[in-house]
């Protein structure tokens, strides 16, 4: 298992993916620990550490040698999977492995661990995949916020076991 640390402090400059894009592969981002997944995207807390997976299909009609993998995120991350080699790149990630997969399969999942101090952010995760049967770009907007939530979010109400109403403040 490879591990790589990307710093975020250099950003690649994209668009917010609303639609994925798909030649021959198909990726699949899925949220894990401390981020939560609405209509509008991902949401993040800051100063706890975050996971997504990312999963690669070759859906082509033939053989499909090695992939390719840049991840492009908003914050510190570290990639690390069953036989993948990953780095960090200016604004973000690289990762590759050499498998072999027929149509149809999947490559071993990469994991996408990261975290980041700052209290309030607003981008996308957006993650691009190369192999020799093409390229796909698959990607999500992406909101940290001290709780979960942006700044025009209302507080999030809860009840104390006393039934009292008490507000999340930030």
């Amino acid at each position: 298992m490879a591990t790589a640390l990307a710093v975020g402090a250099a950003f690649l400059v994209v668009p917010a993916a609303s639609a994925d894009e798909s030649n021959g592969i198909d990726i699949v981002l899925t949220p894990k620990s401390s981020i939560s997944s609405s209509a509008d995207g991902w949401r993040g807390f800051a100063r706890r550490s975050m996971r997504f997976t990312v999963d690669v299909t070759d859906i082509g009609d033939q053989n499909d040698d090695g992939l390719s993998v840049f991840v492009s995120v908003p914050f510190t991350v570290r990639g690390s999977g069953e036989r993948w080699d990953c780095w960090a790149v200016e604004g973000g990630l690289q990762c590759e492995i050499d498998d072999l997969v027929v149509p149809g399969e999947t490559w071993p999942t990469l994991t996408i661990d990261g975290s980041t101090t700052i209290g309030y952010m607003r981008d996308s995760v957006d993650v691009y995949a190369e192999s020799t049967n093409g390229d796909a770009h698959a990607g999500v907007p992406f909101r940290i916020g001290a709780c979960g939530r942006s700044r025009s979010d209302p507080p999030v109400g809860r009840r104390d076991s006393g039934g009292q109403q008490a507000v999340h403040s930030r």
